[in-house]
């Protein structure tokens, strides 16, 4: 079973790093069950533009763990910009901390998302979204994937949400396992 695991490793991080889609549709494939976010920090902030004005962003650190098992899926850095993200989303996101994804879904949101950077980094250099040295909440001594892109909207052409997303590794071993704990197949 571990040979399974090891042939489709490239397969799995590959789809997650560089899907434009909804990365959280597939940590679901993935673990199989429900997903919950946990939002542990969020702050609002100002950054200037490349024009030279100024315009609010709300900073959020949150992770993604299953439901049932608690197995923390990802670790993940938000800059949102209200000023180009849809009104109900923004209000959605900041006044109840709910998930970008999901509403953006349950929305029907139309949107586009650019990769700007994805691969391996070593836990000793996994940097927020200010480039500033961070810790990630799941235990890992083997290089973490990453994936960092933009989320824009119809209006103004700026992009609205600038996400940065490690994953954990060790999802793998959540898969295995449930491989082993194979579901009764039998219709009766």
């Amino acid at each position: 079973m571990n040979n399974l695991i090891d042939i489709y490793k490239d397969i799995i991080f590959k789809l997650l790093l560089t899907s434009n889609g909804r990365t959280t549709d597939i940590l679901e494939v993935l673990a199989e069950e429900g997903l919950q976010l946990i939002v542990s920090n969020q702050t609002i902030d100002h950054e200037l533009l490349g024009n030279g004005e100024t315009t609010k962003c709300i900073l959020r650190e949150s992770h993604i763990l299953t439901r049932e098992s608690k197995f923390i899926l990802s670790h993940n850095y938000a800059k949102i910009y209200p000023e180009f993200t849809p009104d109900t989303l923004s209000e959605k996101i900041f006044k109840k901390k709910e998930g970008i994804g999901s509403n953006i879904k349950e929305m029907d949101i139309i949107s586009t998302r650019r990769i700007i950077n994805y691969g391996w980094r070593e836990s000793t250099n996994v940097v927020n979204l200010l480039n500033e040295k961070t810790q990630i909440v799941f235990d890992c001594k083997d290089p973490i994937p990453f994936k960092e892109y933009v989320v824009s909207f119809e209006q103004n052409g700026h992009s609205g949400i600038h996400l940065i997303e490690y994953f954990n590794p060790n999802i793998l071993f959540l898969m295995e396992r449930k491989v082993k704990e194979p579901q009764n197949l039998l219709v009766k």
